[in-house]
């Protein structure tokens, strides 16, 4: 009786499948990865762009550790207030999900605010126009301005995550008989903190 034996090559087969099934399977595991700007000075307010550099995967689900989230691919997000946040991103397909986080530093914003009175300081101006340029040329030629804004009841103007620079502004208090009127320029602003400024406003009449 003659026996017959299987060429080696065929027990090899269905290795060499596993193989290459667990290579494939490997490369479609979610690789959740993520940046985002501005990270640096970043503060309470400011618009934060997060972009999403997953590889493998199908869905998203972000946590942003103020307790909002985001099942968008690449979201912006506003953090209200100042502290440590630790956002997460979750990454998952078919063939399971991953997860990656980051902490978040968030500072106080940098605020510009003018206190608007007539020029005696006794009476504070509301509604009073305010335009803020980044140089001398452009306020003086009033063109667009960088930033505008009016006072409140109480005379106060701010603005809120500016650069820590020199403003120069004009302002402008429209009345019946005439206007009160301010042009000036602060000085450098310092970062993460409220800038006040007192803003004397002289009065032109109508004639």
């Amino acid at each position: 009786m003659k026996h017959f034996s299987l060429p080696a090559f065929s027990y090899a087969v269905p290795v060499i499948l596993l193989v290459i099934s667990s290579i494939f399977s490997c490369e479609r595991v979610p690789k959740p990865d993520f940046s985002f700007l501005p990270n640096e000075h970043l503060e309470a307010g400011d618009t934060i762009w997060f972009t999403n550099l997953s590889r493998t995967s199908d869905a998203f689900e972000w946590d942003f550790g103020d307790g909002t989230t985001s099942t968008e691919e690449a979201p912006t997000h506003v953090y209200k207030l100042p502290g440590i946040y630790e956002a997460r991103l979750t990454a998952s397909n078919a063939s399971g999900e991953g997860m990656v986080k980051y902490s978040i530093f968030v500072n106080d914003p940098t605020v510009l605010l003018f206190i608007i009175s007539d020029s005696t300081g006794n009476r504070l101006l509301k509604d009073a126009e305010v335009w803020i340029y980044t140089s001398a040329m452009e306020r003086d030629k009033l063109s667009a301005p960088l930033f505008a804004g009016s006072s409140n009841s109480q005379g106060i103007a701010d603005f809120y995550n500016m650069e820590p620079m020199v403003y120069h502004i004009w302002v402008l208090k429209e009345e019946a008989s005439g206007y009160w009127a301010y042009k000036g320029l602060t000085s450098t602003l310092k970062r993460n903190r409220v800038n006040r400024f007192t803003v004397p406003c002289v009065w032109f009449d109508n004639s």
